[in-house]
């Protein structure tokens, strides 16, 4: 997970880093599917080991500051655009921006509102599809962007946060074998993510098995 984002990092400004890191989760969170998450995670194990002069706030703020952003945009473009936005992330990621998950998505969106936005930035799926599908719902502005800001906030600092601390204690406790502890932390990282898509994708088939009108209708929206 960090070899690329090493080689990439190693050497850059911390002003650079910080622009690298807000503008992969800003570009995730207008509904484009980048690692968005996994760049907060590596940059953090990375300052937190000294490879890169970077500090553990700045991270947080970076990835905070691109998602609050990113799903603005994500939000207004849908809105003033129609589902032209929709249109263009189906045909360029056909796998990621499906009729099944835009339904469900829609679905959780249009029926829990303010907690959907805020809890979304925790779901991969949820995440990428907040500020468009909010924008399409056409979610009063203000109202998601509370929503969107809390939960930009809360999800980019308990992430880089937990990480950092995690990391400080694999340091001081294992010391020699540090590098064994960070091996086990970032596949605890990967199950628990396989994991959550896999409850995801079951809720998705589960809602999309029951309301085959909505996939319907979703699948116009992205014809």
């Amino acid at each position: 997970m960090l070899t690329w984002f090493e080689h990439l990092m190693t050497g850059v400004p911390p002003w650079l880093i910080h622009i690298v890191i807000g503008g992969i989760v800003l570009i995730e969170s207008m509904g484009i599917p980048l690692p968005g998450e996994t760049v907060i995670i590596a940059a953090t194990i990375l300052a937190t080991g000294h490879y890169i002069q970077i500090s553990t706030f700045g991270i947080a703020a970076s990835g905070a500051i691109g998602a609050i952003i990113g799903d603005s945009i994500g939000y207004w473009v849908v809105r003033r655009h129609g589902n032209k936005l929709l249109r263009w992330m189906h045909r360029k990621f056909p796998k990621h921006v499906a009729a099944e998950e835009l339904a469900w998505t829609e679905h959780v969106f249009s029926r829990y509102g303010f907690p959907a936005v805020f809890f979304g930035r925790f779901v991969a799926i949820l995440r990428m599809f907040a500020g468009p599908i909010s924008g399409l719902l056409r979610m009063h502005y203000y109202l998601f962007l509370l929503a969107n800001a809390l939960g930009g906030i809360t999800w980019s600092f308990a992430i880089t946060y937990a990480v950092h601390y995690l990391g400080l204690a694999a340091d001081r406790y294992f010391k020699d074998v540090s590098w064994v502890a960070l091996i086990v932390f970032v596949v605890v990282l990967a199950v628990a993510g396989v994991f959550l898509r896999r409850r995801t994708r079951r809720l998705v088939h589960d809602y999309c098995g029951a309301n085959p009108d909505a996939v319907d209708r979703a699948k116009e929206r992205l014809a």
